[in-house]
């Protein structure tokens, strides 16, 4: 069991742990009085906040990744000038960089009695408040690991009252400029919490450019998105290439070649013939206008080219006629099983010639996402139209069907599919992997930007807001 009386004790105890366990222990106890930023005077607070939560999550970061990249980002954190960090900082900060497990320790142990102090300055119970979720965060590290105390609660027992009016001004300030602020509240938030990190996240954050540091808060925030946009293109990736007309600037999809063009020809075929089939005898309670059947058609008409779309409208529909299948909605004969196996199988062929098909799958049946909550539902909605006026073509046409499916299609009546309970999981892979790519494309030229505000008549920094509101959404939600 430990047990800590003094900083002769932590730094003990600190000497049985490896650097990075070190640091992220200092770094926790730092952590607990980044809210004293506030309290400091002839600095401005906006540097000090940056400063201090850039030094705090890339020592974090540092903890669970070795790369040579953020060993050096973990040291150019000390090319901020000091005085702009909260003292518990820079002490955590010195153990990350030290080159021995004794120079670490007396470091990370300076770092837990200084929050220490800082919370007697305050009052008895929060330096107790402090020392036990000390104590907490040492055996958590002993037992789980960096990645077991850094999902846990920042203090064990909740914040002192104190503190926590600190932390409520500091962000009442900042929420001023969500824009610029948002990821930051959003981070110390989830520290309080114990939420688990997205290190992928974190540590794009903490690889941004030292020049972008130091351009200020605006710039950082404007870099973060990006890393988010990044993020979300990479795990959701779509068999299909965005581009961008050079004249107006709208967007629309390229489908990828098709890796078995016959293979895929041929599956479709039978697909088609299955339709006809299921569809030649009324018993088998299926006709044309129904929605498994309208789906159908459209993808073998509409989306023949598509390896991605088929394989999300195949996929969609097999589990609807299972489950009918299963709930006697649907009877099970021969012509009905028939077409959920032709679908089944042409869904599987297709992920079979695509790893970014069968890697796009994979992720949505790990995530067991509920529903949407309203204020998703209408961020999307409010989105739609912008989403839609910067598209052309068959990309416009999915980004109405998708908003639609997302908002209105799931909140009024039955399902689209029957025997599907539906998730939103396809048009939220579409609408987040496209909008992360249009928004990575045009941070990359601002002309590109003028083009598409010229011929859509949408202003240019509402067209960026959004697809940043997108992005931001669509990544939470993975």
């Amino acid at each position: 069991m430990v047990e800590f009386t003094d900083k002769a004790s932590v730094e003990a105890w600190c000497r049985t742990r490896s650097v990075k366990e070190i640091a992220v222990f200092g770094g926790l106890a730092a952590a607990r009085a980044y809210p004293r930023i506030i309290l400091e005077n002839g600095w401005d607070r906006k540097v000090a906040d940056l400063s201090t939560g850039r030094a705090l999550l890339t020592l974090f970061v540092g903890g669970v990744f070795a790369e040579k990249a953020i060993r050096h980002a973990t040291k150019s954190v000390w090319l901020v000038p000091v005085s702009a960090f909260v003292a518990a900082t820079t002490d955590a900060v010195a153990a990350a960089t030290a080159p021995t497990v004794a120079i670490a320790a007396y470091a990370s142990a300076t770092a837990v009695v200084t929050t220490g102090s800082a919370a007697l300055a305050t009052n008895s119970s929060a330096a107790v408040a402090a020392n036990i979720s000390a104590l907490a965060s040492a055996e958590n590290l002993e037992e789980n690991g960096v990645l077991g105390v850094m999902s846990t609660p920042l203090w064990r027992d909740g914040m002192p009252p104190k503190w926590a009016e600190l932390w409520d001004e500091m962000k009442k300030a900042r929420s001023k400029e969500p824009q610029v602020w948002g990821f930051w509240i959003d981070w110390y938030e989830g520290l309080l919490e114990g939420r688990a990190p997205d290190w992928e996240l974190w540590r794009g954050v903490a690889l941004i450019d030292d020049a972008i540091w130091q351009a200020g808060p605006e710039a950082v925030a404007a870099a973060i998105e990006g890393v988010k946009a990044e993020l979300v293109r990479a795990r959701l990736p779509l068999a299909e290439d965005l581009v961008a007309d050079p004249e107006t600037g709208l967007f629309s999809v390229v489908p990828r070649v098709v890796a078995n063009l016959p293979l895929l020809a041929a599956s479709l075929g039978q697909v088609r013939d299955a339709v006809e089939d299921v569809l030649a005898e009324a018993s088998n309670g299926l006709r044309e206008a129904s929605s498994d059947i309208r789906v159908l058609r459209r993808a073998v008409e509409r989306y023949a080219n598509d390896p991605q779309r088929i394989e999300m409208d195949m996929s969609l529909v097999s589990a609807s006629l299972v489950g009918q299948v299963a709930r006697e909605d649907l009877p099970a004969s021969s012509a009905v099983l028939a077409l959920q196996a032709v679908v089944q199988q042409a869904a599987e062929g297709i992920r079979a010639a695509h790893p970014e098909i069968a890697a796009n799958r994979a992720l949505l049946r790990e995530q067991a996402r509920g529903a949407l909550s309203d204020e998703a539902v209408a961020q999307i909605a409010e989105a739609g139209p912008v989403l839609e006026a910067i598209s052309e073509g068959v990309l416009a046409e999915d980004m109405r069907d998708d908003v639609f499916a997302l908002t209105e299609g799931m909140r009024v009546g039955a399902p689209l599919l029957g025997g599907v309970t539906r998730n939103g999981g396809d048009e939220i892979v579409r609408i987040g992997g496209r909008a992360a790519g249009m928004l990575l494309m045009l941070r990359k030229s601002q002309e590109l930007v003028k083009r598409l505000a010229e011929s859509t008549g949408v202003v240019g920094a509402t067209i960026m807001l959004t697809l940043v509101e997108v992005v931001k959404l669509v990544l939470s939600l993975l």
